[in-house]
């Protein structure tokens, strides 16, 4: 028997060691027959143990291996780092297996060594154990991968493989749900893409979002002869006036208080035609008094007052401004005759084709950027509200610029969508009141000559003094943009022009600050407030050149969607400095709510008056035109059938309706 301090020989009666003194072990070999023993001193150890009690020799396992690449694997490893091997419940038997079939006998060494390994960094092998009798098994794994090794069992660790690592994070960031997982799914973004590439996918997202927008906006109003539908709308609408501010008088007030509009409009776009009828009720106290009918088709308009009159009258936009011209330069005719063109003009847009263009244009600016860099939490600060975003700070100088609109003007030169929204545009703003037959247009030579206009014009201005433009671009958590700060500086890095676009948030608490300042002006609209259930409360104002114009408090506001309208809802109260020389502001106070279907609306200008409009967008069965019998129709220009149509019936009904009104006491009493 050795001892197990010196490893000098002990006789077998002896309790101590001669040499060093120390304490002889003597086990019971017949109590302990069949029971693992120290590799290192032969001593009996418990099924449990992780150290020898005697010599404090770790208790060690043999490893656990990878069927497929017989590399070492933790105890509960799943799949194998090496090969990717997945360990089922058959592999993991196996595995289980190998470790029996390795569990070969060992020798005692005197002094293992123990080569380091990084700590965290899980040792690799790719053969299997072929030991010979002085292999030295793995030591304890209860920490994966983190204990020493013995010298010349584990061979050299392979190279990783990228799609590997890559798979794994794309696996971590689709399975993660929780912040920290989203946080480091951002963080690995960045890491991989970029702070330039990362700026350039979250710009490009937004700007794209804004132009699907405008997109849409513009075939909404634009395409009016071809959405094929059909709908309507209802309006009340009532109006009290303060006779004494107005000057006008008190009967006349009251009779107009006491006084409900009710106008019903419906449309057909779904024929070869484009037809609408309106209905106005004049009601008093819920009393319907009287009813105005008027049909209008593209190339007549049709009037009627059901009731008073047996026959409807019809008339065109020339005949009517020959009747109703006044000394005006512009007569009815041709306001009309503007109006119905304006309605009926078609800009034609093709949605999806307009949107390619516009996302091809969005690329030409972010490919131009100068350069980008990235700045973790910086705080936003809008009034008294500030919270902290993400920044991204992206340069571009004045070639660049040049450069991205030569670019961007080669792109729509040639762009029949872009230039039928050109030509559409400029009809409407170059109509003539005096001369409605000359509409001017703009052909796509014309057009395409503006454009190489202007590219030359580019091409010439390559020698100006430079510029930098420098924008600070905020994004949240979910890269959803929260503020733009961006300011043009000359060569000498002054600012000439400053524009900000900022909107911080912060729990329930919001602002806004949108300003222009350069050497000429100075514009500052600021907003501060709360939000609770979607609806706002807060006040708002709008500065220009230190001077405030416009200031309001609201309450409860929110904006509600009914259809292609928006109707805002809640209490707003505005005061409006109309003129520096005006004195007090003007007053105005605004309510809205919903009432069954219906929307209301409240405007009151306090001393002035007060306005009342109900609005309730129709369903497609209630929006059909009623029909029309052509063959009971008088001309406006056959005065002899209108003086019989105007009958002593006729105006007895008209002076009836006065009559309720009030209105002949009060017409008799100026006669």
């Amino acid at each position: 028997m050795k001892c197990t301090q010196c490893q000098a020989d002990i006789p077998d009666d002896s309790i101590f060691c001669p040499s060093c003194g120390q304490k002889a072990h003597q086990p019971d070999h017949s109590a302990f027959s069949g029971m693992k023993k120290c590799a290192a001193c032969q001593a009996p150890l418990d099924p449990d143990a992780k150290f020898c009690e005697s010599c404090g020799t770790p208790v060690e396992k043999p490893a656990k291996t990878c069927p497929g690449c017989q590399s070492v694997l933790s105890e509960n490893a799943v799949f194998c780092r090496q090969c990717g091997y997945r360990l089922t419940g058959d592999s993991q038997q196996t595995a289980a297996a190998g470790q029996q079939m390795w569990q070969a006998p060992v020798q005692p060494v005197a002094a293992p060594v123990q080569p380091t390994v990084p700590a965290g960094w899980p040792p690799q092998q790719t053969a299997p154990y072929h030991a010979p009798q002085s292999y030295q098994p793995y030591a304890s794994q209860q920490s994966a991968y983190t204990s020493d090794q013995t010298a010349g069992t584990a061979n050299p660790p392979k190279k990783k493989k990228g799609w590997l690592i890559a798979l794994i994070i794309v696996l971590v960031l689709a399975l993660a749900g929780t912040a920290t997982a989203l946080l480091a799914g951002k963080q690995i973004k960045r890491l991989l893409m970029g702070s330039e590439a990362t700026y350039l996918s979250i710009e490009a997202q937004a700007l794209k979002t804004q132009a699907d927008d405008l997109v849409k906006n513009l075939a909404k109003i634009s395409n009016i002869s071809s959405t094929g539908s059909q709908g309507g709308t209802d309006l009340q609408i009532k109006l009290a006036l303060e006779a004494e501010t107005l000057g006008i008088d008190p009967v006349l007030a009251t009779i107009i208080e006491n006084l409900t509009i009710h106008t019903t409009y419906l449309y057909d776009h779904t024929g070869p035609e484009e037809k609408s009828f309106t209905a106005i009720d004049l009601l008093s106290q819920d009393e319907q008094l009287m009813t105005i009918e008027i049909f209008r088709e593209p190339d007549r308009m049709i009037l009627g007052l059901p009731g008073i009159l047996n026959q409807y009258v019809v008339t065109n936009n020339t005949e009517l401004g020959s009747l109703l011209e006044s000394d005006s330069d512009v007569s009815l005719d041709q306001s009309l005759g503007i109006l119905s063109d304006m309605m009926q003009m078609d800009l034609d847009i093709d949605h999806d084709a307009l949107q390619v263009t516009l996302y091809k244009a969005i690329d030409i600016v972010l490919e131009h950027i100068d350069s980008v860099t990235f700045d973790k939490k910086q705080t936003l600060e809008a009034g008294d509200l500030s919270a902290a975003y993400d920044r991204y700070t992206v340069t571009l100088n004045s070639e660049n610029l040049r450069l991205m609109m030569l670019d961007i003007l080669n792109l729509v030169r040639s762009d029949h969508d872009v230039y039928g929204l050109v030509n559409g545009f400029v009809q409407l703003s170059a109509i003539d009141p005096n001369n409605v037959d000359s509409v001017s247009t703009v052909s796509f030579s014309d057009y395409q000559e503006a454009i190489d206009s202007a590219i030359q014009n580019l091409e010439d201005a390559a020698d100006e003094e430079p510029f930098t433009i420098i924008q600070q671009l905020y994004v949240d958590k979910n890269d959803d943009v929260a503020g733009r700060d961006i300011k043009i500086q000359d060569e000498n890095g002054d600012t000439t022009t400053w524009i900000k676009f900022l909107n911080p948030v912060n729990d329930n608490q919001e602002a806004w600050l949108i300003s222009f300042v350069d050497d000429t002006q100075d514009i500052v609209f600021s907003s501060q407030y709360s939000v609770r259930d979607e609806k706002k409360t807060g006040d708002a104002t709008l500065v220009v050149d230190q001077e405030t114009v416009l200031s309001a408090t609201f309450s409860e506001f929110s904006l509600q969607a009914s259809d292609d309208q928006t109707f805002p809802l809640g209490d707003v109260s505005l005061s409006i400095l109309v003129s520096p020389d005006s004195g007090e502001p003007l007053k105005l106070d605004y309510q809205g709510w919903e009432d069954s279907d219906r929307l209301w609306m409240s405007l009151t200008l306090p001393q002035y008056g007060a306005l009342e409009v109900g609005y309730q967008e129709l369903a497609d069965s209630d929006s059909r035109i009623p029909a029309l019998d052509d063959t009971n129709l008088v001309s406006l220009e056959d005065q002899d059938a209108l003086a019989t149509l105007f009958d002593e019936n006729a105006m007895e009904k008209v002076m009836g309706i006065l009559e309720k009104l009030g209105l002949s006491d009060y017409m008799n009493s100026y006669n």
